[in-house]
């Protein structure tokens, strides 16, 4: 019999691992230890003093656990595979994460982040699945979403709510933004040649990767809560307009119940209502309050790294500007009221006069006290 013929006595203390020929001069440990130096530095740009500790941590506990050979082995295996063309990775958890990054192992960081704030106040049907979109791989192996093209197409219920906000007068800013970042994702090959001539900033992150991590967290979760204000907004003046009776808290339950904008906080909107049914704006509602104040900082963050470094994030973007309008008691809108009086003698209303009274100057001297009725779309 075979078994008869095998003589092999392993043991059951420790761990029996295959070693890995190293080069001359060097010891599993320490080839370990200056691929993981080269791969820190050109994963994560700029070597901060954290991370060399957080590096020379795990380092020690390879070493102590035994393991510098296998993960030397995964790394050959991964590093041999991916040179020739075969879709593969490895992954780690606890004392391997960050060795794993620096040597490149590792090509779910974003799936692994979206999973992560699906497990918190973000958690959401869309949250959900772009964290089930980034980790999904065909039966070759490979990521999907990198094989699809970077053209967005849309059915129109966007462009029906842009147009319903336009017909009541109201700045629906966020969806606005969406529809028409499809539409500009849509002219691909414009954007093509574009971006063979155009010039700008494509300057490499070289900060924090963690708190900017955190930091895109908070500017998400605050657009957020702008996007469903302005939504509220919208149904605001369409009742008011149509003389409807709306149900606000009724009407977040009935998103929470099954729909793409099903969220977790949808729960805290019918808190906002029961609260106060004449709620102005849910932002103005204690709660959503609180959380823009907590979010606000790294809000500020994420808008304006993206525009120092050139990358385009238009609801973040948007959303801030709307914010920040929203919450000024003055705006230079009397400059473009002015401006419109002068172009088309539209006229307009003074600070030291009663609302409802319009006025009209004649700007030029050879315009005479002709104006323009007043009218608002």
């Amino acid at each position: 019999l075979i078994a008869d013929r095998c003589n092999l006595d392993l043991g059951f203390k420790g761990y029996h691992l295959p070693l890995f020929p190293v080069p001359d001069g060097h010891t599993a440990e320490t080839y370990l230890r200056e691929l993981c130096d080269a791969g820190l530095a050109r994963r994560y740009g700029r070597v901060t003093p954290e991370l060399t500790e957080r590096l020379q941590f795990e380092l020690r506990t390879i070493k102590e656990m035994g393991f510098a050979d296998y993960f030397l082995i995964v790394w050959d295996f991964v590093n041999w595979a991916r040179q020739h063309g075969i879709p593969a990775t490895a992954r780690g958890s606890g004392v391997g994460t960050m060795v794993g990054y620096v040597l490149g192992l590792s090509n779910e960081e974003m799936h692994n982040v979206f999973a992560e704030w699906n497990r918190g106040e973000l958690d959401s049907y869309l949250i959900e699945i772009t964290r089930d979109i980034l980790g999904y791989k065909d039966e070759e192996g490979k990521e999907v979403v990198d094989l699809i093209l970077d053209r967005a197409g849309q059915k129109g219920t966007g462009k029906w709510t842009v147009i319903s906000a336009l017909d009541t007068g109201q700045p629906l800013t966020l969806i606005s933004e969406a529809v028409f970042a499809r539409c500009l994702s849509a002219i691909k090959d414009e954007r093509v040649v574009a971006s063979k001539t155009l010039g700008g900033t494509r300057a490499k992150f070289d900060g924090d990767k963690q708190q900017l991590i955190n930091d895109l967290r908070q500017a998400l979760y605050a657009s957020k809560i702008v996007s469903y204000a302005q939504g509220y907004q919208l149904m605001r003046a369409a009742a008011a307009e149509n003389k409807w009776n709306l149900n606000y808290g009724g009407i977040a339950l009935m998103w929470r119940g099954g729909c793409i904008i099903r969220s977790r906080f949808l729960g805290k909107i019918k808190e906002a209502y029961d609260n106060n049914p004449k709620l102005m704006n849910l932002m103005l509602d204690d709660y959503f309050r609180g959380e823009i104040k907590r979010c606000q900082k790294g809000w500020r963050n994420v808008v304006a790294t993206a525009a120092k470094k050139g990358i385009p994030v238009p609801a973040f973007s948007t959303a801030l500007a709307f914010y920040d309008q929203y919450r000024s008691a003055v705006l230079p809108a009397n400059l473009l009221q002015a401006q419109r009086d002068y172009f088309g003698a539209h006229t307009y209303e003074r600070v030291d006069k009663p609302r409802g009274e319009f006025f009209h100057t004649n700007w030029t001297g050879r315009g005479g006290q002709v104006s323009s009725t007043t009218y608002t779309v």
